[in-house]
């Protein structure tokens, strides 16, 4: 009955993507200044989802594939601090989104288990 309880999976294949985008994005903006190097960022978490389903096994997921951000300054430098800005608010929404799902499936299957 309780084997297959794929909201928790799902939700914690959400906050680990994010937390895999929070860290990309703060690796880019502690290079904003080092000459050449490209920013990056991990694939939509929907494209994330589609390879889960057809290649992934959910108790061992693949690692998301990793963007390049293409815009480049006179330096080739590509990161943009509000542009990691706004991606690194996205993700904690993201992360948060997904540690609420979490909590309210666990206090819905207490719920239904009679405990608190």
């Amino acid at each position: 009955m309780f084997n297959d309880l794929t909201i928790f999976h799902d939700a914690s294949s959400r906050a680990r993507h994010a937390a895999q985008r929070l860290a990309i994005l703060s690796e880019n903006v502690a290079n904003a200044d080092t000459p050449g190097y490209r920013a990056k960022d991990v694939e939509p978490f929907s494209n994330f989802l589609l390879r889960l389903d057809t290649e992934g096994d959910p108790l061992n997921p693949p690692k998301s594939i990793m963007l390049e951000v293409t815009s480049l300054k006179p330096n080739g430098n590509s990161v943009s601090i509000e542009d990691q800005m706004v991606r690194g608010a996205e993700a904690m929404r993201h992360h948060e989104t997904a540690m609420t799902i979490y909590s309210k499936a666990l206090s819905l299957l207490r719920a239904g288990l009679g405990q608190r």
